[in-house]
């Protein structure tokens, strides 16, 4: 009970530094935002996903709002879900759906990941890619933990450090913006190198920022689906 109060103290004060940044984040140029992100957006952060580059540099207080709910609602269901082994009860899958399970989940999982680690250059990015890592879990929990065999991908203490690890590594990154580039989440400021955009290595902190919200994503849905699984 005392590392999760302890937790949700960091949490608090981390917010709070990032909200005190806020008055520090420079005006926004006169002209238009579509003619800010369409015609300096590679250039000023370095993604050609224009997508990623809003939610991760021009907008990324607003992504870790977006975070933060995840967070709270994994953390709420884990203070109140009963505190059982994970069950559901039913009939036991044929030996077919659950060799076509380990045959497939390994390719999806790599699609997760890449859909992460490329969302800076391609479509996708952290939040899409946490979603089809969390589809992995909960479709092996779905398929594992019916009739007597009750197996989980991945052991809930793995699921919630990951998901702590995404938050505070993205609340991480921005207090170097804060440090270094003189407001929160603040990438190019922060002197880190651009690269080329189109390239892997591109980007600044967006890349970071992107895994982060692709564990936080991920490990946050699982533990909300597998504590909805817990049954009395």
């Amino acid at each position: 009970m005392y590392n999760k109060f302890t937790v949700l103290v960091m949490l608090a004060i981390l917010l709070s530094l990032g909200l005190l940044s806020i008055w520090h984040i420079p005006p926004a140029a006169e002209r238009p935002m579509l003619a800010e992100y369409t015609d300096f957006g590679a250039v000023e952060t370095g993604a050609t996903n224009q997508v990623t580059a809003i939610l991760f540099d021009y907008r990324g207080f607003d992504t870790l709002g977006e975070a933060t709910v995840i967070f709270a609602a994994a953390t709420i269901l884990f203070f109140f879900a009963p505190r059982r082994q994970v069950s559901m009860l039913g009939v036991k899958f044929s030996i077919l759906v659950r060799s076509g399970v380990a045959l497939i989940l390994p390719f999806v999982m790599v699609f997760g990941f890449y859909v992460i680690l490329f969302g800076h250059i391609s479509p996708g990015g952290g939040f899409t890619g946490g979603v089809v890592l969390a589809a992995t879990t909960i479709i092996f929990s779905i398929t594992y933990s019916l009739g007597t065999e009750r197996r989980l991908i991945m052991s809930t203490d793995w699921k919630k450090f990951f998901e702590n690890f995404g938050l505070l590594l993205f609340l991480a990154v921005g207090l170097i913006g804060m440090g270094f580039g003189g407001y929160f989440l603040a990438n190019a400021p922060t002197g880190v190198p651009l690269g080329r955009p189109g390239e892997f290595v591109s980007g600044g902190w967006i890349p970071v920022l992107n895994l982060a919200s692709g564990l936080k994503v991920g490990a946050g849905l699982a533990l909300i689906f597998v504590n909805m699984l817990t049954e009395d």
